[in-house]
């Protein structure tokens, strides 16, 4: 992928090595708070998944089927644990 940037290039290698390696702590406490986000009836039904590799690091948050389909109940508990971004200051001159 070339970049418009002069002097920036793309270091696959590297990136791949950051997600693969460096980022399990933030992804497993990620994982925790949703988990945390479900009532005691949702985790009944569900479960974190056992980490594993691909290009990157893995985990997951499971819950059933049919608990996401009527309720939405991972995306509710997700939604739950995420931080807001940042708001950016406009300052009009």
């Amino acid at each position: 992928m070339a970049s418009d940037k002069e002097g920036f290039h793309r270091d696959s290698s590297v990136i791949a090595s950051i997600l693969h390696n460096e980022a399990h702590a933030e992804i497993d406490a990620a994982v925790e708070e949703i988990y945390g986000n479900l009532s005691a009836m949702e985790k009944a039904d569900a479960f974190i998944s056992e980490p594993y590799h691909t290009d990157r690091y893995v985990r997951a948050v499971v819950v059933a089927a049919d608990h996401q389909a009527k309720h939405g109940t991972g995306t509710r508990a997700a939604q739950k644990a995420a931080k807001p971004a940042p708001r950016k200051r406009v300052v009009r001159g």
